[in-house]
């Protein structure tokens, strides 16, 4: 059975047999193509991706819990397929604008945390949020400015506050670049964010910029959910010259909670993250 999830696809299939902690839910996240729908040159891959994106797009007009007008976020126009979420077994997604109308980098903190205290009190055991812009800025190279939440940094600790007490995995992009962290600390009851801007777009670090050859790869993460609440993610990509598939990353995000479910979903996440 097919089903769609917002801006998430889904297929059910059978449970894989065999295994003591089978994979029960699965999605993948992926950085945008930055290319030109009128350009004649535009290669077929990127034709389906902008398709794709503006299928996504109408998909999330019937979500309407998005932030209201006014209120302590200081929204001052329509949130509606900007900022929603929604609940998928006991997987909570919530989807945040990090950029409203005359407050930019600033996140609907408040919003966030009552819908995340709301799909706890439902059972929700696992929460993902996606935003545009990171919390924390990726310095590759000395003497970076700070181009994400933490451009405010009360803001960004005030979100960062929200994602650690739901131990959510925070998605996000805007560097065009790929990038894990835990901005709170290393373990286990440490969230993490996670930068997948590397999908198709000009990459962030420049050539001699960065040491770390993955900072030029791109890059998407697939994450597995699996029956005893263990959630892994890895990171695979490949170079500019398009060359082998690799294995760039593997993170244990959860260690915890349980998930009951006798079947498997398998989901692919447009992650809005051009600049």
């Amino acid at each position: 059975m097919a089903m769609a999830c917002g801006s998430l696809f889904a297929a059910r299939l059978p449970e894989t047999s065999g295994s003591t902690d089978p994979v029960v839910f699965s999605f993948c996240t992926v950085g945008d193509s930055r290319a030109d729908a009128d350009d004649p040159a535009l290669p077929a891959q990127d034709k389906i991706w902008l398709q794709n994106t503006k299928v996504l797009s109408r998909l999330i007009r019937e979500i309407n819990q998005a932030p209201p007008m006014g209120g302590p976020d200081a929204i001052r126009s329509d949130q509606r397929q900007l900022s929603y979420s929604f609940d998928c077994q006991t997987m909570h997604f919530a989807v945040i604008n990090t950029d409203p109308c005359g407050n930019d980098s600033h996140a609907p903190v408040h919003w966030l945390n009552r819908d995340l205290a709301q799909a706890q009190e439902r059972g929700s055991r696992h929460f993902f949020v996606f935003g545009h812009k990171m919390a924390f800025t990726y310095a590759y190279k000395p003497e970076m400015k700070a181009k994400g939440l933490d451009a405010f940094p009360e803001e960004a600790q005030a979100f960062w506050k929200v994602i650690q007490e739901y131990h959510a995995t925070y998605f996000c992009g805007h560097e065009h670049i790929y990038h894990a962290m835990q901005p709170a600390g290393s373990g286990q009851q440490q969230s993490w964010q996670i930068i997948v801007g590397s999908g198709g777009s000009p990459f962030e670090a420049q050539p001699g910029e960065s040491q770390n050859p993955n900072d030029r790869m791109y890059v998407w993460a697939a994450v597995q959910v699996h029956r005893s609440g263990r959630v892994h993610m890895e990171a695979r990509g490949f170079d500019e010259h398009f060359g082998p598939t690799h294995l760039l990353e593997s993170i244990e995000l959860e260690a915890t909670a349980r998930l009951h479910s006798s079947s498997r979903l398998s989901f692919l996440l447009i992650l809005p993250t051009g600049k």
